[in-house]
């Protein structure tokens, strides 16, 4: 615990709160058991004191007395030191705790239960949310931060910050999650963000990448990035998420079987699923001499070998981005594109729906069948053509 520097000398803060230990003062008119708590709703130091003076009575020596009242003492202090509070109950201690202590509280239990990097977005997004308090010089608890503050933050999102829709969902359906998690811990009463509409899905940016474009892509690859060439594979063929890729070890690895295992710590659906092999990733796997690692390396390292450590989780864009200006590909035609195109050649080369949908690690096959649209664009006009007559 720490000395606040704006309160007296001696004064301790626990969970936000600030207190002054019990002492025993021997004024005129008796002796008393005096300490200070802090008033949630003043933020001022108010003084408790215990009257003692008849416990002084009870005994023939001060000695005596002030043994038993230090016992006394003792008691006051230890649970002033586990953050009771005279001039509240428990429940209400927490209502008015510093959201910044909560949002601490609150990312150490996530980390015990959600992926890493789960962890490091609703870090970051309710650090964003506590900069901007102070930068408002707003100083709130869970409980007092309101409908008003929850839509003036939406807008910061929005015209300050210019999220995108997406982003923007994204923030308040983590800012749901928090206060979700703090009135079920009793440091909020209601949920503020609950009321905060959130923005219209923008649709995907993404465009396919056809066979002549891939052949390009290939060539370049193979003369200047072949390990990257095989991301871009298990990408297109055995429809790993870029994400995925970097937590695959060797171990994972069955190239007898022909299946890559994608374990639930990496796995965008926290489920472990296995991913098939092509017999070309297959060769590609051999001739980096995947056995010769130990089994617990990552498949791809910072240099795209394996390594004791993965890929940094920006690596692949960067690969991509200057294979992207190497090739002259469009923006909208991303590392990404390549599970869209796989899973829409799938569809088109007639493997059942079901297994696509299986193999791309889909909850449902609705999910599996918006690409469809894409695996047959001449659907309408088929239809016209070729349709029963009624």
């Amino acid at each position: 615990m720490s000395t606040h520097k704006n309160f007296p000398h001696g004064c301790r803060e626990l969970n936000g709160f600030l207190y002054l230990p019990a002492t025993l003062k021997e004024y005129a008119s008796g002796w008393r058991i005096e300490y200070w708590v802090q008033d949630p709703a003043s933020n001022r130091l108010v003084r408790q004191q215990v009257r003692v003076q008849n416990i002084v009575k009870r005994f023939r020596l001060k000695r005596e007395a002030k043994q038993f009242i230090a016992q006394a003492i003792e008691n006051i202090n230890g649970k002033l030191a586990c953050g009771w509070n005279p001039l509240f109950q428990e429940e209400n201690t927490r209502l008015y705790m510093p959201l910044e202590t909560v949002v601490a509280k609150f990312i150490a239990e996530k980390e015990r239960d959600y992926r890493p990097r789960s962890v490091e977005s609703a870090k970051s997004i309710t650090g964003i949310l506590v900069e901007w308090l102070a930068l408002h010089h707003v100083k709130v608890s869970g409980s007092q931060f309101n409908h008003l503050l929850a839509v003036k933050f939406a807008d910061y999102l929005l015209e300050t910050r210019k999220l995108g829709n997406t982003s923007f969902n994204n923030y308040i359906k983590t800012l749901r999650l928090f206060w979700n998690w703090m009135t079920e811990k009793c440091y909020a009463k209601e949920n503020p963000f609950l009321r905060i509409s959130l923005r219209k899905k923008e649709k995907k940016k993404r465009m396919l990448i056809p066979a002549a474009t891939r052949r390009l892509i290939a060539a370049d690859l193979t003369e200047n990035n072949p390990r990257f060439l095989v991301v871009c594979k298990l990408v297109y063929h055995s429809l790993i998420r870029p994400k995925e890729i970097r937590g695959i070890t060797i171990a994972d690895i069955d190239l007898d079987r022909h299946c890559v295992r994608i374990p639930d710590t990496s796995a965008k659906n926290r489920h472990t699923r296995f991913a098939a092999l092509s017999p070309d990733i297959i060769d590609d796997l051999r001739a980096m001499r995947i056995d010769s690692f130990p089994a617990t390396h990552y498949l791809f390292g910072s240099d795209l070998s394996p390594s004791a450590t993965p890929v940094g989780a920006t690596r692949f864009d960067k690969h991509w981005d200057r294979l992207r200006k190497r090739v002259g590909l469009p923006k909208e035609m991303q590392l990404y594109s390549f599970r869209d195109t796989g899973i829409t050649e799938m569809l088109e080369s007639g493997i059942p729906s079901l297994q696509v949908m299986k193999h791309a690690d889909h909850h449902s096959l609705d999910m599996t069948l918006k690409y469809a649209c894409h695996a047959d664009p001449n659907l309408i006009e088929t239809i016209y053509q070729k349709g029963p007559s009624f």
